[in-house]
This record gives structure tokens, C-alpha cells and sequence, in this order.
């Protein structure tokens, strides 16, 4: 499998997140007429679309590290245990199975997870402007 350059690696998430982001921000009263309105929409869609990657971003990293190696050594020796085809003496140890599984692991990406972060900054950022700047207006 042909691996994507690093520069679209970490463009992807950004354009998804800010497509995610509009569109969220646009259900929510991107258009209405009130300046405030329209910076609290963006500031929801920001923190919906932050929250989404930097969760997934969390999930992969914490994934790649090898956290849920137990589980996927689990389901195998369940798979195995209950198959006809092979059997429960050829299933490797777990201790080999982790070492087979940190061989075969890359190196942890972190372009959704910083992605995800910089657009809950974003919407912290957004919703500060507005309590600052409109503080008689905000609902």
C-alpha cells in the first residue's frame, strides 16, 4: 500500500475537519443576522469538529502504542478455541504476540490529534472573543 506524502498527511485532517466544521457551524445559525450569533455557530462547529479528531487522534495514538494488543490476542484465541481448523498449541504466547505486533507497528502519527487540538483552541479563542467583545449580547 502506497503511503500518502506528509504534507497531504497533515492537510487532510485540516480540510476535513474545516468542511466538518462549516457545515456544523452553518446548522447552527451561520447565517443569521446577529454578529454574536454567527461567532457562537462558528465557535460550535470549531469545538464539534476539535473534538471529533482530537478523540480519533487519541484513539490511534493510544492504538499504535500497542494499548489494545490484550483485546485483538483475545478475540484470536476465542476465533481459535471455537475453529475446527487450527489448533490452540499453534497460537503464539502472548509475550510473542506483543513482540510480533511491536515489529510490525509505525511509529504513532499525531497529525489528527494536534489537528484536533488546534480546532478546540480555535473555538475557546472564537468564544472568548465573543464574551469579550459582545458581553451584553451573548445569550
Amino acid at each position: 500500500m502506497k503511503r500518502f506524502p506528509p504534507v497531504v498527511r497533515r492537510f487532510l485532517p485540516f480540510a476535513a475537519g474545516t468542511v466538518f466544521a462549516f457545515l456544523t457551524a452553518k446548522g447552527r445559525g451561520l447565517s443569521s443576522a446577529s454578529a454574536p450569533a454567527r461567532l457562537i455557530a462558528l465557535s460550535d462547529g470549531c469545538f464539534a469538529a476539535g473534538l471529533l479528531e482530537a478523540g480519533f487522534g487519541l484513539l490511534l495514538f493510544i492504538s499504535q502504542d500497542g494499548f489494545f494488543d490484550i483485546f485483538s490476542y483475545a478475540v484470536r484465541s476465542v476465533i481459535v478455541l471455537f475453529t475446527p481448523f487450527r489448533r490452540p498449541e499453534d497460537l503464539p504466547s502472548y509475550a510473542d504476540y506483543r513482540i510480533m505486533r511491536r515489529e510490525r507497528r509505525r511509529k504513532p502519527g499525531t497529525a489528527l490529534l494536534l489537528t484536533g487540538i488546534a480546532f478546540l483552541a480555535a473555538s475557546a479563542v472564537l468564544l472568548l472573543f465573543v464574551r469579550h467583545s459582545f458581553p451584553s449580547e451573548v445569550i
